[in-house]
């Protein structure tokens, strides 16, 4: 029997057509600055790619001393499929740098929702919902089949010490992106749990981990993709049907709050949530055990 199979992966509805390409006049001085800039840019040597304007980039590094040599503006599709001559930048190249632009500005964008940004391997992040951000931390959402629900994106447990100490322990959902061309245009939103106590994150990763693996072993594939759902339509204001992500002052990229479907040949039954919860808790390593719990001393665009 066919079954309808939800992903996660939220197609874009709406992209720039152009981007634009700016020459700084002292390329020495570029090195020697730390650009904090509202948007974002990709540098390549001297020049700076982004999708906002002369006019809009050029009060930021005038701040700086830093002037505008000369402007190119440029066709998104075209530069994605051929890259350019000069400056020299390969296919390959290209597609990563709005691949760049697209993530950084997802980013962005969460932050200015109040997520907050945490520290992965490898200099990425994932972004997570603090405490009250959200009312009474749930968050309502409509899925594809029109229906209404909501998720926690914060909760707690009360959790026990080797020593017999109770505390409680928050956790608090986050996600990433990474951009794809093929075979969709769009982002895959991928689900993320951070930990605190008392306000302050776990600075131990391995205790974070511990913790993920304890808290998250009964939730099954509704709860981790119904709070993606959550998180986009938080992030999309809870009454779009996309989200709007400024890239410049001047141009958004428009994503789908729900996913893309797929119908799947073939359908199996789930057993017994509860069932399943008691045989996992079980098998658990006892490395899950809370009692256990202590410091440790693409193809992208």
């Amino acid at each position: 029997m066919p079954e309808r199979i939800l992903s996660n992966w939220f197609e874009f509805s709406k992209r720039p057509e152009h981007l634009h390409l700016h020459s700084v006049e002292d390329a020495q001085a570029i090195d020697t600055v730390k650009l904090e800039l509202p948007f974002a840019v990709c540098r390549c040597d001297r020049y700076l790619l982004t999708f906002a304007t002369s006019e809009e980039l050029k009060p930021h590094l005038e701040k700086h001393g830093l002037h505008i040599g000369n402007s190119m503006e440029l066709l998104l599709d075209e530069f994605t499929s051929n890259g350019l001559k000069h400056p020299q930048i390969e296919r390959r190249e290209a597609r990563n740098f709005v691949s760049t632009l697209f993530r950084e500005s997802f980013e962005r964008f969460a932050v200015s929702k109040g997520l907050l940004a945490y520290p992965l391997s490898g200099g990425s992040c994932y972004y997570w919902f603090p405490q009250g951000l959200a009312a009474n931390d749930k968050v309502s959402f409509v899925n594809t089949s029109g229906e209404k629900g909501w998720r926690g994106v914060v909760g707690y447990k009360s959790v026990k010490s080797a020593i017999g100490d109770s505390r409680i322990r928050n956790w608090h959902f986050g996600v990433r992106v990474k951009t794809y061309a093929w075979p969709f245009a769009g982002f895959a939103v991928k689900p993320h749990v951070a930990f605190t106590e008392n306000g302050t994150l776990y600075d131990s990763k391995a205790r974070q981990h511990s913790a993920r693996r304890s808290q998250c072993k009964s939730w099954y594939n509704d709860d981790w993709l119904d709070r993606i759902l959550a998180t986009m339509s938080f992030l999309s204001g809870q009454t779009s049907k996309e989200l709007l992500v400024p890239l410049s002052p001047s141009e958004v990229l428009g994503v789908n709050n729900l996913p893309i479907a797929f119908e799947s040949p073939v359908s199996f039954q789930v057993i017994d949530k509860e069932v399943q919860a008691e045989v996992v808790r079980a098998e658990a390593d006892p490395e899950d055990d809370e009692s256990e719990e202590v410091d440790d001393a693409e193809d992208a665009l």
